[in-house]
């Protein structure tokens, strides 16, 4: 009895998974009646249905979401003949199952598997023939230069554009629907590179030599500028060195003439004015040796020194101390205040 059981429920899902089928909500399902499908085939409502067992009905399910194929790297001619390598890619979902099923179903392998190879086949050789839009455009319009902008997204829509056709050709008659084209990456080939680097050097190494240019003028400017500042500085010294000098030499020529008269003279008197003004309105007491110069004349016996008629002749302390034994380096005056 048990047995029985076992084998009445295994049959029951057996039964059931034959004539049921789900219908999820990112899927759109085709029943098709001995391989063949009209407008009330197409399920899009979610959820438990029920059918036919094999052979009389089978179920394809597509998924309704959004797919990617991406296009093998190509090379192409710009407006400009210049070579482009351009990789490309498009994103696409069934739009219309119903035109997908009978375009790419049918068949042994008419899973939902199969379809999506054989429309991904003819997409791709849809999108190598809708690259041919880089035609329209120039190398600088594609490759940003300096900055620019580029039109790119121009070319883009160019392939969107002829990828999906016109007519009976187009893909939303094979209920597919195309939602974006894009490059994914544009090169050059190996001898386009070469010549771009070899211009580029060119015009890097013309640059360079610009500035290099720019900077040994801007050098040869300032040193000019400098040599002539400093041309300025010395003349403006030296002219005011010589001011100095005449200056200095228009001062000291009375006191040459007074030397070449009489030099005793000339020293006694530079003497006598040196203990005036230094010390006409002093109030301090300084004690100061005689030997000192000027300072001489305050010894009790300078006024020995004029008994001759003619100013003593002022000599280095040295000279005096062995001329005049008496004057000793010990011998010291004192100059009170308003000496005269």
């Amino acid at each position: 009895m048990q047995r029985i059981l076992i084998i009445g429920i295994v049959v029951a899902l057996v039964l059931a998974f034959m004539v049921t089928y789900v219908v999820r909500f990112n899927e759109a399902a085709i029943i098709t009646t001995f391989g063949r499908a009209d407008e009330n085939s197409v399920i899009r409502e979610p959820g438990l249905k029920f059918k036919l067992p094999y052979p009389f009905q089978k179920v394809v399910s597509y998924d309704t979401r959004v797919r990617f194929i991406e296009a093998a790297r190509e090379t192409q001619q710009t407006a400009d003949k210049s070579q482009l390598l351009v990789s490309s890619f498009v994103t696409w979902k069934v739009s219309d199952p119903l035109k997908f099923f009978r375009r790419f179903g049918g068949g042994a392998d008419s899973g939902a598997r199969n379809h999506y190879e054989r429309a991904e086949e003819l997409l791709r050789a849809k999108l190598r023939n809708a690259m041919g839009a880089v035609s329209q455009f120039r190398t600088d319009e594609l490759l940003n230069q300096s900055g620019q902008t580029t039109k790119l997204a121009e070319l883009e829509t160019a392939m969107l554009t002829a990828l999906k056709g016109e007519g009976e050709s187009s893909l939303s008659g094979l209920g597919i629907e195309p939602v974006q084209v894009g490059i994914a990456g544009i090169g050059l080939p190996a001898d386009t590179t070469r010549a771009v680097f070899e211009h580029m050097r060119a015009s890097r190494t013309s640059i360079a030599n610009q500035a290099k240019d720019r900077g040994v003028s801007e050098a040869n400017t300032m040193r000019s500028v400098a040599e002539a500042d400093a041309a300025k500085i010395k003349a403006f010294a030296n002219a005011l060195a010589e001011n100095i000098k005449s200056q200095g030499d228009n001062e000291a020529a009375q006191y040459i003439s007074q030397m070449k008269e009489d030099p005793q003279l000339a020293v006694f008197i530079q003497n006598m004015s040196f203990i005036k003004k230094a010390f006409a309105n002093t109030r301090t007491t300084l004690v100061l040796p005689t030997s000192m110069p000027g300072f001489e004349f305050f010894r009790p016996d300078a006024a020995e020194q004029f008994k001759t008629g003619r100013p003593p002749a002022s000599r280095p302390a040295a000279l005096k101390a062995e001329a005049t034994p008496e004057a000793g380096s010990g011998q010291a005056t004192a100059v009170k205040e308003g000496a005269q």
